[in-house]
């Protein structure tokens, strides 16, 4: 967040420890800029993304991610969330090595809800940055021709399943908001279709009316946002270096390496505590999903899509 280097057009600059200096509000700056220069009689494409709420390597400050010195005192007394599958006390459902994942101590959970202010507080400078981004197109005439998109690259575990991380297939790391305001975008509207990081590029291609060089496997998600019944029935592809998972509306299947596997059905259990790869009754299920996995992991462009 601060003493960083970023190259400018093939110069490397490096920034300092100056309140100015802090990351987000550089990328505030550098984003307004680009608008400002822009020309109203050509579009234009913008890509914002802040390390916050990411923590910063190598950094022995006593809070990682470090806010805006503006928003140090922010969040100070929130509390951890704590969902059924936070310290979950029964994993014997579970691959052996989250069986081996140690509860979480009283100091273990002080750190966690700790990491948890730090990332609050980092995320309100991201506010600032959208917000300043925002004004600036309206000020410029922009806003009511720009499609704005907000997401992250990924959830993050902060105890789950006994976890702290982003990297395991569960609910926590692998869900993220996804925010669409503009032109042929609803308003007031939310979806539940699933959706992708693969599906952003497609979608921006169709706002830009034009087509990729090559094949896709996400799609443009305009027809699903005006339409909550298109691709009602979607799947999609998870994978991580020793696991790979399923998600469609009722169910995640993950397969793992070394022969173990989950099962959960998302309906009735939203807080995956309790796999039914075992169950006898689920094994249908299980083999049907197993083979739509198969499919996903070869699938290539249209043949990918449902």
């Amino acid at each position: 967040m601060y003493g960083y280097g970023l190259v400018e057009n093939g110069r490397h600059v490096v920034y300092g420890e100056q309140p100015r200096d802090y990351l987000t509000d550089t990328l505030a700056r550098k984003a307004t800029r680009f608008i400002g220069r822009s020309r109203r009689s050509r579009p234009f494409f913008l890509t914002v993304a802040p390390l916050a709420p990411h923590g910063e390597p190598n950094v022995k400050a006593r809070r990682n991610p470090r806010p805006a010195e503006r928003d140090r005192r922010a969040f100070e007394d929130a509390r951890l969330p704590s969902p059924p599958s936070f310290n979950e006390r029964d994993m014997s459902d579970k691959p052996p090595q989250m069986q081996r994942q140690p509860l979480l101590t009283r100091r273990s959970r002080r750190k966690l809800r700790e990491h948890y202010q730090d990332r609050l507080a980092s995320l309100l400078a991201v506010d600032d940055l959208v917000r300043k981004v925002v004004k600036r197109l309206r000020r410029s005439g922009e806003l009511a021709s720009t499609v704005i998109m907000i997401t992250s690259d990924n959830g993050f575990l902060l105890g789950e399943h006994r976890v702290k991380g982003k990297k395991r297939l569960y609910e926590e790391s692998v869900r993220v908001p996804l925010v669409m305001s503009g032109p042929r975008i609803p308003a007031d509207q939310s979806r539940r279709q699933i959706a992708g990081n693969i599906d952003l590029a497609p979608t921006i291609l169709d706002l830009a009316n034009v087509s990729g060089a090559r094949g896709m496997d996400g799609r443009s998600l305009l027809p699903l946002a005006n339409d909550p019944a298109v691709a009602a029935d979607r799947e999609i592809l998870f994978r991580n270096a020793n696991s790979t998972a399923i998600r469609t509306p009722n169910f995640m299947y993950a397969d793992h390496k070394r022969g173990a596997s989950e099962l959960y059905d998302m309906r009735r259990d939203p807080f995956q505590l309790n796999s039914l790869h075992q169950d006898p009754r689920f094994q249908d299920e299980k083999a049907e999903l197993a083979r739509r996995l198969d499919r996903l992991e070869t699938c290539a462009a249209d043949s990918c899509r449902r």
